[in-house]
Order: structure tokens, then sequence, then C-alpha cells
């Protein structure tokens, strides 16, 4: 079993109208920081209810704004610190699948 001291959970769902997310983060400003404070376990949503990946897929949409992947850049950066890292991801209907399949939307 994985051991951690101090974890942090990360949960924000961005709106696909915000402009340039992800445009000044820095990974390895973020994990120095975060490691600076003592945290060795990170837990970052990989996808939102909202249906945005934070990382390059095939069979999702990524972020419209985001120009990279921000998964990968965070879990290399943490990797390099020894800082655990895992993700989640809304495994349910986001809202962009019920906007293009309306017949899904429960009642």
């Amino acid at each position: 079993m994985t051991k951690f001291k101090y974890a942090l959970f990360f949960d924000f769902h961005t709106s696909t109208e915000i402009p340039d997310v992800g445009k000044t983060f820095d990974a390895e400003a973020f994990t120095d920081q975060v490691k600076s404070c003592g945290v060795d376990f990170i837990t970052w949503h990989a996808r939102c209810n909202q249906g945005n990946a934070y990382y390059d897929t095939r069979c999702g949409k990524r972020h419209p704004s985001l120009k990279f992947d921000m998964i990968r850049s965070i879990g290399e950066a943490c990797r390099r610190k020894g800082i655990k890292f895992s993700v989640y991801f809304n495994g349910y209907f986001s809202d962009e699948e019920l906007l293009q399949h309306r017949d899904r939307r429960h009642r």
C-alpha cells in the first residue's frame, strides 16, 4: 500500500468559454512549490464534468483552449521530484455528452 503524509486533491471545472487555459502554467514551478510545502501525493482531474480532458486524447475532447498535455507535464514533474501522482475523471455523462445526445438525459 502506498503511504503518504500530505496530499492535495485538485478539483476544478473550466468552462469551454475560458480562453488560454494553462497558458502560463509551469509544471516545474508548481511541483517545486508543492514539494516545498511537504506534499507527497497529488490527485488531479483528467476530465471534468463538462467533458473537457486535460490530456491528449483521441476518444475524448481536450479543453479547446488548452495547448498541451497538462496531465503528462504534471505527472513527469511529479515523478522527477518523488511526488506520487494520480488522476481521476468523470466517468459518467458530462455536459458535453448530454448536449450532443439529448436522448441520454435523465428526467
